[in-house]
């Protein structure tokens, strides 16, 4: 936390002024060594002296019997001590509550440079840390996708008999079993250097005007052969021709592909999955993708948007992935200007809806 800046009033400020001219300089001393009171009294006691003598001076000067007047001895003694010191005590308090004020603000400086030396460090670190992790992503990308790559290909070589019929119809089983577990491990390793990649800011979005009637249905296209193995009708409903949106065509395509395969891993067979569009007031366009699934508990519709977070239940534990598919969607809708939200009611389903602002009509 950064110290308070202290601002002088008026007042003070020709106190500070006061204090740099040969007499300020005097008192600063005197105050620096002895102190407000102290140095009062010496003051005062300096004025008395050079008031007293002053007066005797004059009184023999002028013939004055001051012998035989007390009161031309007393008062030059006693007047400066009734004035002088009230007024010394005043101007020497001041001139200590502004060295105060002056020492406070030296110290501020410090703490902030300081704290301006620390902030450098930290950006220097992280800035260093960044660069380890762009040159670790980098070796991941080669050092593991290249070889699971070669994998891949061998067992689908085996499955498919591509050299020549295998003997033992096991090995065609263990070359698909590989085939699956290389593919699943792929796609794994491709979803953390994704999301890795959009949380530093690396990936460059091409932005432009594009119907939501094309992003949908697109995926929906995609993704129609999976819902039918699972046994799960998708149901899209074209929107308005003139809705358009701006995004990233490609972007749009895995955020879309993410939410619908999610709608159909975790939905029951003969159940629906609906996708639609609609365009609200406030100049926003909503894409909306509804499943009749599982559903979200209240208390983790927080967290589904967090990597690696997956929702605990029967379902969902009998399904693979990697908890990234929600939390790209969200880095990459926000990342393009959108927004994600979800509703949800445990045991009926989920609606995600992705919000953008609608591209202005030509």
């Amino acid at each position: 936390m950064s110290p308070p800046i202290i601002e002088l009033t008026g007042a003070e400020q020709r106190d500070v002024d006061a204090v740099e001219n040969g007499f300020g300089r005097f008192a600063r001393y005197l105050v620096g060594r002895f102190g407000a009171v102290r140095s009062s009294m010496l003051a005062t006691a300096a004025i008395t002296l050079v008031t007293a003598l002053t007066c005797l001076i004059t009184y023999e000067a002028i013939g004055l019997d001051y012998l035989g007047n007390p009161i031309s001895v007393v008062m030059p003694i006693v007047m400066p001590i009734v004035t002088a010191f009230p007024t010394t005590l005043v101007i020497h308090r001041l001139v200590a509550a502004t060295m105060a004020r002056e020492r406070q603000g030296l110290r501020h400086q410090a703490a902030l440079r300081a704290a301006a030396e620390e902030s450098a460090m930290h950006r220097a670190r992280a800035e260093k840390t960044s660069q380890a992790t762009s040159d670790f992503l980098a070796s991941m990308s080669h050092e593991l996708r290249t070889p699971l790559n070669a994998i891949i290909g061998g067992a689908d070589m085996i499955r498919n008999q591509s050299l020549g019929p295998v003997g033992d119809q096991r090995y065609l089983q263990t070359a698909e079993d590989i085939s699956l577990g290389g593919m699943h491990l792929l796609q794994m390793i491709n979803a953390i250097l994704d999301l890795a990649k959009l949380e530093r800011g690396a990936h460059a979005f091409q932005l432009e005007p594009i119907p939501v009637g094309e992003i949908m249905e697109n995926a929906v296209r995609i993704v129609r052969g999976q819902a039918e193995q699972a046994g799960i009708a998708i149901r899209f409903i074209p929107p308005d021709e003139d809705l358009q949106i701006i995004c990233d065509d490609q972007a749009m395509r895995q955020v879309m592909l993410n939410l619908l395969s999610n709608a159909i891993k975790f939905s029951p067979a003969e159940s629906t999955v609906r996708v639609d569009a609609i365009a609200d007031q406030a100049g926003q366009i909503c894409i909306r993708v509804t499943d009749s699934g599982v559903g979200i508990p209240p208390d983790q519709l927080g967290d589904i948007f967090e990597p690696f977070i997956q929702i605990d239940n029967v379902r969902t534990r009998s399904q693979q992935g990697t908890g990234l598919g929600l939390a790209i969607v969200r880095t990459m809708v926000e990342q393009q200007g959108g927004q994600v939200t979800v509703e949800s009611v445990p045991g009926k389903g989920s609606v995600f809806s992705l919000a953008f602002e609608a591209a202005a009509k030509v």
